[in-house]
Protein backbone atom coordinates (compact mmCIF):
# COMPACT_ATOMS: atom_id res chain seq x y z
CA UNK A 1 0.00 0.00 0.00
CA UNK A 2 1.47 3.34 -0.94
CA UNK A 3 2.00 6.21 1.46
CA UNK A 4 -0.63 8.29 -0.36
CA UNK A 5 -3.32 5.62 -0.03
CA UNK A 6 -2.53 5.22 3.70
CA UNK A 7 -3.13 8.95 4.20
CA UNK A 8 -6.34 8.82 2.17
CA UNK A 9 -7.52 5.82 4.16
CA UNK A 10 -6.81 7.64 7.44
CA UNK A 11 -8.62 10.76 6.22
CA UNK A 12 -11.55 8.64 5.08
CA UNK A 13 -11.84 7.02 8.49
CA UNK A 14 -11.47 10.38 10.20
CA UNK A 15 -14.33 12.01 8.30
CA UNK A 16 -16.60 8.99 8.68
CA UNK A 17 -16.19 8.72 12.48
CA UNK A 18 -16.50 11.13 15.32
CA UNK A 19 -13.30 12.41 16.94
CA UNK A 20 -13.63 10.18 20.05
CA UNK A 21 -13.67 7.01 17.93
CA UNK A 22 -10.55 8.14 16.04
CA UNK A 23 -8.66 8.94 19.27
CA UNK A 24 -9.68 5.62 20.82
CA UNK A 25 -8.58 3.73 17.71
CA UNK A 26 -5.19 5.49 17.71
CA UNK A 27 -4.77 4.81 21.42
CA UNK A 28 -5.56 1.13 20.93
CA UNK A 29 -3.20 0.74 17.99
CA UNK A 30 -0.43 2.59 19.86
CA UNK A 31 -0.79 0.28 22.86
CA UNK A 32 -1.34 -2.96 20.94
CA UNK A 33 2.01 -4.37 22.08
CA UNK A 34 1.30 -3.40 25.69
CA UNK A 35 -2.19 -4.93 25.41
CA UNK A 36 -0.77 -8.16 23.97
CA UNK A 37 1.84 -8.39 26.73
CA UNK A 38 -0.78 -7.65 29.39
CA UNK A 39 -2.91 -10.52 28.08
CA UNK A 40 0.12 -12.80 28.05
CA UNK A 41 1.18 -11.80 31.59
CA UNK A 42 -2.23 -12.76 33.03
CA UNK A 43 -1.05 -16.35 32.85
CA UNK A 44 2.38 -15.64 34.33
CA UNK A 45 2.60 -17.45 37.71
CA UNK A 46 4.71 -14.67 39.27
CA UNK A 47 3.48 -11.13 39.85
CA UNK A 48 3.91 -9.15 36.65
CA UNK A 49 3.42 -5.46 35.90
CA UNK A 50 3.28 -3.91 32.42
CA UNK A 51 4.60 -0.35 32.66
CA UNK A 52 4.37 2.05 29.71
CA UNK A 53 7.30 4.24 28.69
CA UNK A 54 5.70 7.23 30.46
CA UNK A 55 5.88 5.42 33.87
CA UNK A 56 2.15 4.59 33.94
CA UNK A 57 1.08 1.12 35.01
CA UNK A 58 -0.75 -0.42 32.06
CA UNK A 59 -1.72 -3.66 33.79
CA UNK A 60 -0.96 -6.01 36.69
CA UNK A 61 -1.73 -9.71 36.92
CA UNK A 62 -2.26 -9.73 40.69
CA UNK A 63 -3.82 -7.66 43.45
CA UNK A 64 -0.85 -8.08 45.81
CA UNK A 65 0.28 -4.48 45.23
CA UNK A 66 -3.22 -3.20 45.98
CA UNK A 67 -3.14 -5.17 49.25
CA UNK A 68 0.30 -3.81 50.23
CA UNK A 69 -0.39 -0.19 49.25
CA UNK A 70 -4.06 -0.09 50.23
CA UNK A 71 -4.97 1.18 46.75
CA UNK A 72 -4.29 0.26 43.15
CA UNK A 73 -1.08 1.92 41.94
CA UNK A 74 -1.37 3.98 38.75
CA UNK A 75 2.32 4.71 38.07
CA UNK A 76 5.70 3.68 39.38
CA UNK A 77 5.86 6.74 41.64
CA UNK A 78 3.28 4.98 43.86
CA UNK A 79 5.92 2.42 44.89
CA UNK A 80 7.83 5.15 46.76
CA UNK A 81 5.46 4.50 49.68
CA UNK A 82 6.53 0.88 50.17
CA UNK A 83 10.21 0.94 49.18
CA UNK A 84 13.19 2.57 50.87
CA UNK A 85 14.34 5.61 48.88
CA UNK A 86 17.65 4.07 47.74
CA UNK A 87 15.87 0.90 46.56
CA UNK A 88 13.23 2.94 44.74
CA UNK A 89 15.87 5.06 42.98
CA UNK A 90 17.86 1.96 41.98
CA UNK A 91 14.74 0.33 40.55
CA UNK A 92 13.79 3.47 38.64
CA UNK A 93 17.30 3.58 37.17
CA UNK A 94 17.03 -0.12 36.24
CA UNK A 95 13.64 0.58 34.61
CA UNK A 96 15.17 3.41 32.56
CA UNK A 97 18.00 1.11 31.45
CA UNK A 98 15.40 -1.46 30.36
CA UNK A 99 13.68 1.25 28.33
CA UNK A 100 16.93 1.55 26.39
CA UNK A 101 16.38 -2.03 25.23
CA UNK A 102 18.32 -4.31 27.59
CA UNK A 103 16.87 -6.92 29.91
CA UNK A 104 17.78 -5.97 33.48
CA UNK A 105 17.67 -7.97 36.73
CA UNK A 106 17.73 -6.58 40.23
CA UNK A 107 17.77 -8.47 43.54
CA UNK A 108 16.21 -6.72 46.54
CA UNK A 109 15.32 -7.53 50.13
CA UNK A 110 11.85 -6.31 51.06
CA UNK A 111 10.31 -6.21 54.54
CA UNK A 112 6.66 -7.34 54.56
CA UNK A 113 4.56 -8.63 57.48
CA UNK A 114 7.59 -8.87 59.79
CA UNK A 115 9.59 -11.02 57.39
CA UNK A 116 12.29 -10.28 54.87
CA UNK A 117 11.55 -11.36 51.32
CA UNK A 118 14.30 -11.77 48.74
CA UNK A 119 12.83 -10.72 45.41
CA UNK A 120 14.32 -10.99 41.94
CA UNK A 121 12.95 -8.26 39.70
CA UNK A 122 13.32 -8.82 35.97
CA UNK A 123 12.76 -5.83 33.69
CA UNK A 124 12.00 -6.92 30.11
CA UNK A 125 11.79 -4.19 27.46
CA UNK A 126 8.70 -4.31 25.25
CA UNK A 127 10.01 -3.29 21.86
CA UNK A 128 7.96 -2.55 18.78
CA UNK A 129 10.44 -2.47 15.91
CA UNK A 130 12.69 0.48 16.84
CA UNK A 131 10.91 1.96 19.87
CA UNK A 132 10.48 0.59 23.35
CA UNK A 133 6.83 0.99 24.35
CA UNK A 134 7.24 -0.14 27.92
CA UNK A 135 8.65 -2.69 30.32
CA UNK A 136 7.32 -5.97 31.69
CA UNK A 137 8.40 -6.24 35.33
CA UNK A 138 8.30 -9.82 36.64
CA UNK A 139 8.76 -10.34 40.37
CA UNK A 140 10.02 -13.70 41.61
CA UNK A 141 10.19 -14.61 45.31
CA UNK A 142 13.57 -16.25 46.01
CA UNK A 143 13.24 -16.22 49.80
CA UNK A 144 13.19 -20.01 50.23
CA UNK A 145 16.11 -20.56 47.85
CA UNK A 146 18.09 -17.84 49.65
CA UNK A 147 17.42 -19.49 53.03
CA UNK A 148 18.52 -22.88 51.67
CA UNK A 149 21.73 -21.39 50.27
CA UNK A 150 22.44 -19.65 53.57
CA UNK A 151 21.86 -22.89 55.53
CA UNK A 152 24.13 -24.78 53.13
CA UNK A 153 26.87 -22.18 53.58
CA UNK A 154 26.56 -22.35 57.38
CA UNK A 155 26.93 -26.14 57.35
CA UNK A 156 30.18 -25.98 55.40
CA UNK A 157 31.44 -22.94 57.28
CA UNK A 158 31.50 -24.85 60.58
CA UNK A 159 33.32 -27.92 59.25
CA UNK A 160 36.97 -28.37 60.15
CA UNK A 161 37.70 -29.81 56.74
CA UNK A 162 37.31 -28.14 53.41
CA UNK A 163 35.50 -28.95 50.23
CA UNK A 164 37.04 -28.49 46.82
CA UNK A 165 34.59 -27.28 44.21
CA UNK A 166 35.07 -26.70 40.52
CA UNK A 167 33.40 -23.58 39.03
CA UNK A 168 32.66 -25.30 35.70
CA UNK A 169 33.97 -28.14 33.57
CA UNK A 170 36.96 -26.09 32.46
CA UNK A 171 36.91 -23.63 35.39
CA UNK A 172 38.98 -23.01 38.47
CA UNK A 173 38.91 -25.00 41.68
CA UNK A 174 37.90 -23.25 44.89
CA UNK A 175 38.36 -24.44 48.46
Amino acid sequence: MSNKSKKNNLLNRFFNKNIDEVNEENLTSENSLLQYCATFSKYQPNPSIIISSDYCIFSMNTNIFKEILGYEPKNIEDFKRILPEDTYLALKLTYNEALEGDIQKHLIDYEYNDQTLTLLLTFIPLKNQETTEGVNLIIEDLTEQQKSTHTFQQIFHHLNSGVWMKESISGDYTY
